[in-house]
């Protein structure tokens, strides 16, 4: 005898399987390897450890505010607009958080850049 609850668990696993399945193949992995590649980039020019100048770190917060702050200002009204509905979370949310757009705030905001701003001045020993 089937109850109503194993009638859906037959349906919704091979559900939640194949949308966590091509999720990953389709997004979520371009999403991870297009920023590992950004940052292994960054990282090759020396951006990660102070090798540049402090104006580099500076320049790059500035791009960052200017690129970034504006565009995920965009998702929020985007969400605001639509009641923060599903649709608006999912697809507004996410392409103002793309490597592209936000990539170099994302360097340039943390702590650690202004610390390695800090220390390519040579003030840290």
């Amino acid at each position: 005898m089937k109850t109503a609850a194993l009638d859906k668990v037959e349906h919704r696993v091979p559900a939640a399987l194949a949308m966590q399945t091509l999720g990953f193949l389709i997004w979520g992995f371009w999403r991870a390897a297009g920023s590992m590649l950004i940052g292994m980039a960054l990282y090759e020019l020396g951006v990660f450890s102070a090798q540049r100048s402090p104006a580099f770190y500076t320049g790059l917060i500035a791009v960052g505010l200017r690129l970034g702050v504006p565009a995920v200002g965009c998702g929020v009204r985007s969400n605001f607009a639509d009641d923060w509905g599903p649709l608006s979370l999912f697809y507004d949310s996410q392409r103002t958080r793309q490597p592209g757009l936000g990539g170099s705030g994302h360097a340039g905001l943390p702590a650690s850049t202004a610390i390695q701003a800090i220390c390519a001045t040579g003030r840290c020993g």
